[in-house]
């Protein structure tokens, strides 16, 4: 969003007017960055042209909750070496459980990818968590934060930076830090960025 223009024609009278606005979702939606593994795919023919299956490890009954309720639309970064030079396909992206419902995104172009890789979605911050269910016995996703050097920096200068430090595990931070840089992880968990 670049203009937020609430319009024009406002009466001359001096009223006692109040104006609400309830702009959190862009406030927080830029907290963190959702990342999700992809755990099966398959092909099917749809008009004669390939079609990607992609099958993520969070879906419509966890982080996505909130695609149920507007026309958001969330767009999938892949985390792949070498995707200029992987063939591109018509891609689905579904969530984990039987649902039929639990569909991520359609009608998106994306590079081939393997099981067991990567794909991120931006501007999670807004309706992730506090939407999740069990649905089908799945877990809510497992949180791991990552911190910037430069947003460590600034919270180390707060003075409530003893609560931060509980949060944020550093160590561990660091950690995930090394594995989101080298893409190399193997768990099934979501991974949300702080920025």
């Amino acid at each position: 969003m670049h203009l937020l223009d609430i319009g024009g024609g406002f009466p001359g009278t001096r009223m006692n007017i109040e104006i609400i606005a309830e702009p959190g979702r862009y406030y927080v939606a830029s907290a963190f960055t959702l990342t999700t593994m992809v755990f099966a795919k398959r092909m099917e023919i749809v008009n004669e042209e390939p079609v990607m299956m992609y099958y993520i490890n969070d879906g419509r009954h966890g982080s996505f909750t909130d695609l149920s309720f507007g026309e958001n639309q969330v767009v999938p970064i892949p985390l792949i070496h070498g995707n200029n030079s992987r063939k591109m396909y018509h891609s689905v992206i579904w969530g984990p459980t039987c649902n039929s419902l639990d569909c991520i995104r359609t009608k998106v172009m994306l590079p081939e990818m393997n099981i067991g890789e990567w794909m991120t979605f931006e501007d999670m911050g807004a309706y992730t968590m506090a939407l999740c269910t069990k649905f089908n016995g799945f877990q809510m996703p497992i949180l791991k934060y990552h911190a910037s050097e430069k947003a460590i920096a600034f919270l180390r200068n707060l003075p409530v930076w003893s609560r931060f430090d509980k949060c944020l595990n550093l160590d561990n931070s660091l950690f995930v830090n090394s594995i989101i840089n080298n893409l190399s992880w193997k768990h099934t968990e979501t991974y949300r960025k702080i920025s």
